[in-house]
Parts: C-alpha cells; sequence; structure tokens
C-alpha cells in the first residue's frame, strides 16, 4: 500500500476559497504473499505449486511471468498455479506479477530449483596398469545429458596418471602402489554420477639374462655382464640370495668379476631392478674347478729295482726350475720306455705335468727327460 498526500480546495461560486485542508490517500496495491524460493520439484516429476496475494482489491488477482525463465515443463497460469512436469534439472529465476481487478499491480521475484532424478554411471568400473608401460583409457558417462565433464571427487591418481575435463585417464604410472580415488561426471544439467576406483598397477615383466661360466680357483674369472629386458630399461643389479665364491663381486651394472680362490659349486641369485622398484630375479649356477698342478716326478734306478717319487712342484719347478723341496715317497714303477737305462745315463729325471684328482696319472712330458747331476 501507498500514501499520496493531497490538499482539497473549497470555493463559491464567486470563486471565494471557503476551505482549504490538506489530508492524505491511501492507495491499496495488491501483493504476492507466497515466499521465495519456491518448493523444489524433480527431474521428470509432475510439480504443482499455487501463489497467494492480498490487498488492492481483495480480488480478481491475475499473474504472469514478466521476466526469467521457468523450468522446462512448467507453467504458470494466470491464476496463479504453478503445473507441469519439469524434465531438466537446475536453479530457475524469474519474476511474477500480480494485477487485481483495479488494475493495479505488483511484482515478486522467485526461485524455483528442479532436482536431478538421473543416475549417471561411469564406465569402465575397473582400471588395469602397468608401471612404466603407457596408459590410455577414456571414461564414458551416460543416463544424463552430455556432454559430461570430468573430474576426481577425492582422493589421487595413481603417481604419473592423470584426468582430463573429457574423461581420459592417461599418462605412465611410475609406482605400484595401491591408489584409491573417485571420478566424479556432471552431465549437461548439472547432474552428477560418481564411481570409486582402487588401482594397483601392476609390476612389468622383467627378464634377467645371462650365465656364467664355468672358472678355476686361483685365476682371474672370465667376468660375465648380466643384461635385463621389459619396465623402463634402467637397471640396476644385486645378489639377493645365495652365496658369490669368496674372490667374485657382482657390480651394479651386472658384471660378474674377480679372481675366486675358492673351489666348488655356488647357487646365488642375481636381482634386477628397474628406476620405479620393478625387479625380477634369476637363480644361478657357478662351478669353480681346482687349479691343475705341476708334480715333480724322479725316476730313481737301482740295479734291481726302478722307484718312481712324487709330489707337488713349487712355483720354481712351474717355472721350468728344479724342485728343491725334499721328495716324500716312493712308488714302484717300471722304467719309462723313453729312458735311456744304459748305466752311462743313470739316474734320470723326468718332469711331468699331472691333474690335481689324479696325481700319478701323466698328461704330458713338459721338459722331457733331464740328466739327474
Amino acid at each position: 500500500m501507498n500514501g499520496y498526500e493531497y490538499r482539497c480546495v473549497v470555493t463559491d461560486a464567486c470563486g471565494t476559497v471557503v476551505d482549504s485542508s490538506a489530508a492524505t490517500l491511501t492507495v491499496d496495491q495488491p501483493s504476492i504473499t507466497t515466499a521465495s524460493p519456491l518448493p523444489s520439484g524433480t527431474q521428470n516429476v509432475a510439480y504443482s505449486q499455487s501463489l497467494a496475494s492480498s490487498g488492492g482489491s481483495g480480488s480478481g488477482y491475475t499473474y504472469t511471468k514478466i521476466s526469467g525463465t521457468l523450468p522446462t515443463g512448467i507453467t504458470l497460469s494466470s491464476g496463479g498455479a504453478f503445473s507441469g512436469t519439469p524434465t531438466v534439472p537446475g536453479t530457475y529465476n524469474f519474476t511474477v506479477q500480480v494485477q487485481d481487478s483495479n488494475g493495479c499491480t505488483n511484482s515478486t521475484a522467485f526461485s524455483l530449483v528442479i532436482n536431478c532424478n538421473v543416475t549417471i554411471s561411469i564406465t569402465p568400473t575397473s582400471l588395469t596398469t602397468t608401471v612404466a608401460s603407457s596408459y590410455s583409457q577414456q571414461l564414458s558417462a551416460s543416463s544424463g545429458q552430455s556432454p559430461y565433464t570430468y573430474a576426481v571427487l577425492t582422493g589421487t591418481l595413481p603417481a604419473g596418471l592423470s584426468l582430463s575435463s573429457g574423461g581420459l585417464i592417461s599418462g605412465t604410472p611410475t609406482s605400484d602402489a595401491t591408489a584409491n580415488f573417485t571420478v566424479q561426471a556432471i552431465d549437461a544439467n548439472g547432474c552428477p554420477g560418481t564411481q570409486a576406483y582402487s588401482v594397483t598397477p601392476a609390476c612389468p615383466t622383467i627378464t634377467v639374462s645371462g650365465t656364467p661360466p664355468a672358472g678355476t680357483a686361483g685365476t682371474a674369472y672370465s667376468s660375465t655382464t648380466f643384461t635385463a629386458s621389459g619396465a623402463n630399461g634402467s637397471y640396476t643389479y644385486s645378489k639377493t640370495s645365495g652365496t658369490l665364491p669368496t674372490g667374485l663381486a657382482l657390480s651394479s651394472g651386472g658384471v660378474l668379476s674377480g679372481t675366486p680362490t675358492a673351489t666348488g659349486t655356488f647357487n646365488f641369485t642375481v636381482t634386477a631392478t628397474d628406476t620405479s622398484d620393478a625387479r625380477a630375479a634369476r637363480p644361478l649356477l657357478l662351478r669353480l674347478a681346482a687349479r691343475r698342478l705341476l708334480y715333480h716326478r724322479r725316476v730313481c734306478q737301482s740295479k734291481r729295482s726302478t722307484w718312481a717319487t712324487a709330489q707337488p712342484l713349487p712355483l720354481a719347478a712351474e717355472r721350468g726350475r728344479a724342485p728343491s723341496r725334499t721328495l716324500e715317497h716312493c712308488r714302484r714303477v717300471s722304467l719309462l720306455p723313453q729312458m735311456d737305462c744304459s748305466p752311462a745315463h743313470r739316474p734320470w729325471r723326468a718332469i711331468i705335468r699331472y691333474d690335481h684328482s689324479d696325481r700319478y696319472k701323466r698328461l704330458h712330458w713338459q721338459h722331457g727327460l733331464q740328466r739327474c747331476s
């Protein structure tokens, strides 16, 4: 209602002012009493809400939307009733004017929310990745109004991966740590849908190659280099079980080298690990034989018998010089056919190479026969 001040002047027939006084005239305008926001509606569910007014003439109210937009599927009757089935969720703002029977008007701004009534699903529902392998997976949402916008709602993607607003998960995983996260897709109407994921990138398949050859104790080992393939191509090597022969070592670059000092069969495992901590192991076996030694065999001849003695030669003998140690024992043997047994050439000495496992088995002559001094 609005108040207007006016002055009333009374004059007679001769134009004489009889009375003059001020007065106030109040005009009662109509107004909508229904408050904003209006009760919310639900997508694809019938909606009904009526407006109420007071003031003005007190009757004959008519209503008109004069600005803004009503939800799709909803109409406003002249009697002030909203009705229909909204099909598009969202928040709608509009202004309604009421007019009474005297033609007086007033307007009120309203807000009406239409809630989503769809279940948006996201596929695939599970993801499988491999460390150090390029990954690309397009997510797809349905049941809403396209286009959709995607984002990580909670949690974190696996290290090395990212999600675009278009729903593409891509990158190269760098860790096999489990990642738990939830992706949200919002359709064109603002309706959301979510999908939870738990992803543990698998370790890549790594192949370790290399077989150590047999070696000999006391002799520099012919170095062996182990190699690996798969994963990200950058590896470090280590012995993860078993025992290496004393004197041999495995470098982080995969080289087995050194001079072994023990004999026997050695079982150990070499493991290759890449920068993402993916690893593969290779069980190995290495045999080390004893070093062949030189033995001194002396043939001693007397008138009635022939004797032979054998013992390991010191280093001097290996260099072709005669041994200086005392012979420890003798064995009765036949005279060697190559020896000259005439009295003028007795006794004779032969330096012969023998195998360590069979000290009396002749392999070959080293220096042939030499006259004993």
